[in-house]
């Protein structure tokens, strides 16, 4: 009897047209918003999640529609808007995701403070997470990304900076830095890229990258090398900004962006998993 031969599931693989999909971190005034809309405005109309006000500078500069909030329920129903309307943006930004982190550890806070009143785990108005807790926490966070992440869309999203903590015998000493958010985020972008300054220069390097196309060193944040490294390769060179005008607008970046959501995050007892 002839054997019936299975067909394979695999396919022969094949080059891709993926889709930017980066995190920008750095200090107050490294320049992660206006870098953001400068890239995304290369791809056409963006969608921006303001969650800091950092964006209030450049409505008259690029094309973008803009949803400020740091609601919770408000950032989950653009989400969804979007989800269902994909042809009207070609470009997410979400700026930036340490405040969108802060708020959903603070929506469960609550949640687990009135489910567990009396627990011995609340304590006056904070809650101690446990693993549970946390698996709940984290998988509430991600969801945005399981949403936006498979969309035929460019997604930029920006953190701030953290001091990056290890543990030395009974202390714990600094180890340089690392994007303030939930630990495992960089894991649902190709391409992550820290922004400093030297100096008067504004400088980058990748601390990750599937594209292939971040230079191994770091590299000035001008015109030219953010198109030749942020840009598909087949889009084309163009636009009015000038390498000069970027490079103002980067240095004009306001330092007082942390200082606007702080109330929003005074009560929740953040402890980065």
């Amino acid at each position: 009897m002839p054997e019936n031969k299975v067909k394979s599931p695999f396919l022969p693989a094949k080059k891709q047209d993926k889709k930017t999909k980066v995190l920008i971190y750095g200090d107050s005034g490294t320049g992660k918003t206006v870098t953001s809309l400068f890239v995304g405005s290369k791809y056409g109309k963006i969608a921006l999640f303001d969650l800091d006000g950092g964006a209030d500078l450049y409505g008259n500069r690029y094309n973008f529609s803009v949803l400020k909030s740091t609601n919770l329920k408000e950032i989950k129903e653009g989400i969804s808007y979007i989800v269902q309307n994909p042809k009207e943006f070609q470009t997410i930004i979400i700026d930036p995701l340490t405040i969108y982190w802060d708020l959903v550890q603070r929506y469960w806070s609550d949640v687990f403070i009135e489910r567990n009143k009396g627990h011995k785990a609340n304590k006056y108005e904070f809650y101690d997470f446990g693993p549970k807790e946390w698996a709940v926490i984290k998988t509430s966070y991600k969801n945005i990304f399981n949403d936006i992440i498979p969309l035929d869309m460019h997604i930029i999203c920006t953190a701030r900076e953290t001091v990056k903590m290890k543990r030395m015998g009974n202390e714990y000493v600094s180890d340089g830095v690392k994007y303030d958010a939930e630990k495992n985020t960089h894991y649902s972008f190709d391409t992550v890229v820290k922004l400093y300054k030297n100096q008067e220069k504004h400088m980058a390097y990748s601390d990750k990258d599937r594209t292939s196309k971040m230079p191994n060193v770091p590299f000035e944040m001008n015109k030219k090398n953010i198109l030749k490294y942020f840009i598909d390769n087949s889009r084309e060179e163009g636009g009015k900004d000038s390498e000069e005008k970027i490079g103002k607008q980067i240095t004009k970046m306001k330092t007082n962006t942390a200082t606007n959501i702080t109330t929003n995050t005074t009560t929740v007892k953040k402890i980065k998993k």
